[in-house]
């Protein structure tokens, strides 16, 4: 029995020897300083593009943790309510305004740049963010100046009025806009917004009680950015569409796995008829790279395609569940020539529903069509 408790002893002292040391654990460097040094580097490091250098190549974060200067495609618009005329700036604190493009819906633009009002060539083009390889992306071969003012003056009471700007200025510099109502001066569009808080959010605000509104947001195409050696969207069949992709200013603060997507839909059939994808890698917060060289073949079939540009979050669960996506952006093209398909009957048109495009509250109307009450639309 004593030699038993006696090789017991000797086995579990054996045991603790041989065990590794309990050593205390270092403590862990400060993470604010490293990434505090990581959005020093991002911001200090020479960046290159084969675009304009007015666009900053994906990879800025969105959350003020870098100095450097962000540009926004931005489109500011007012009414909705009753007729007003209005008057007054839109200002930003530090950096620069250009590329001004007017969305009114009547003839004669109320905004002009300042101070270079005479020197202001109005564009007609449609510039969302749809350039050609060779022109700037934000537009200044237009030969407009830069400026950080924008001066609204309208001739005469308007519905609606808006118009874009391209905003190239340090991510805390304010953006302003102080409006007011030529009738009555106690009716003001007023908003002060760091041009961070546009990377991923829009700002709306309630004029007066009679509808009219104001808001400032992003383009529809400014947070996918498209370059292309092409001056329109009309093809003929079997054309290829060669462009390059670039994610703008996305607003996402996270690394791992992502995907680019891009389907042609035939539009009369609301039929997917081409599919294209890409698997990235993110290793840089916001440094999404841009998808080169995308070649889209032209359907032989003449009519109106919409092609979707998506990015999306790749995750274990998109197996099971297909994400949300983190950015996306409809192009419409149209293609003439080749062989119209014969139509199986011929239908009469009749009106459904209608709405002015050019009133802010038009979304209301389409929110009221219900597509599951087939009586009221038979």
């Amino acid at each position: 029995m004593t030699l038993s408790i006696f090789m017991l002893t000797l086995g579990i002292a054996a045991l603790l020897n041989a065990q590794p040391p309990l050593v205390q654990r270092p403590a862990a460097p400060a993470r604010s300083n490293t990434a505090t040094s990581r959005s020093q580097e991002l911001a200090e490091a020479p960046q290159s593009s084969p675009f304009s250098s007015s666009t900053q190549p994906a990879g800025f974060r969105s959350d003020g943790g870098s100095a450097g200067p962000i540009n926004l495609r931005l489109r500011i618009a007012w009414g909705g309510g009753v007729v007003r005329q209005w008057r007054g700036t839109i200002t930003i604190s530090a950096g620069e305004i250009e590329d001004l493009v007017p969305r009114s819906i009547h003839p004669i633009p109320s905004a002009h740049l300042l101070p270079a009002i005479s020197s202001l060539t109005v564009g007609t083009d449609n510039s969302d963010s749809l350039v050609r390889h060779n022109a700037s992306v934000d537009g200044q071969a237009r030969g407009q100046s830069k400026s950080q003012a924008v001066f609204v003056q309208q001739n005469k009471p308007s519905q609606f009025d808006a118009f874009d700007i391209s905003v190239t200025a340090p991510r805390q510099a304010i953006l302003t806009v102080e409006l007011a109502a030529v009738d009555d001066s106690s009716i003001h569009f007023e908003l002060r917004r760091p041009l961070a808080f546009f990377v991923t959010r829009d700002a709306e605000v309630e004029l007066d009680n009679t509808g009219n509104r104001g808001q400032v947001r992003r383009i529809a195409g400014d947070r996918l950015r498209i370059v292309t050696e092409r001056v329109h969207l009309v093809f003929h069949p079997q054309e290829l569409f060669e462009l390059t992709l670039v994610p703008h200013q996305l607003g996402e603060n996270k690394t791992g796995n992502y995907r680019y997507e891009l389907d042609v839909i035939a539009v009369a059939e609301n039929l997917n008829i081409h599919h294209q994808q890409r698997a990235i890698e993110v290793a840089a917060t916001e440094e999404f790279p841009a998808w080169n060289q995308i070649k889209i073949p032209i359907p032989t079939r003449p009519g109106i395609y919409n092609v979707r540009f998506a990015v999306l979050a790749k995750r274990f669960t998109d197996t099971f569940v297909r994400t949300s996506p983190l950015a996306q952006r409809m192009v419409q093209i149209v293609v003439v020539g080749g062989k119209s398909p014969v139509p199986a009957v011929a239908t009469k048109w009749r009106e459904v529903t209608n709405y002015n495009p050019a009133d802010p509250s038009w979304w209301q109307r389409l929110r009221e069509i219900d597509p599951t009450n087939r009586i009221k639309y038979l």
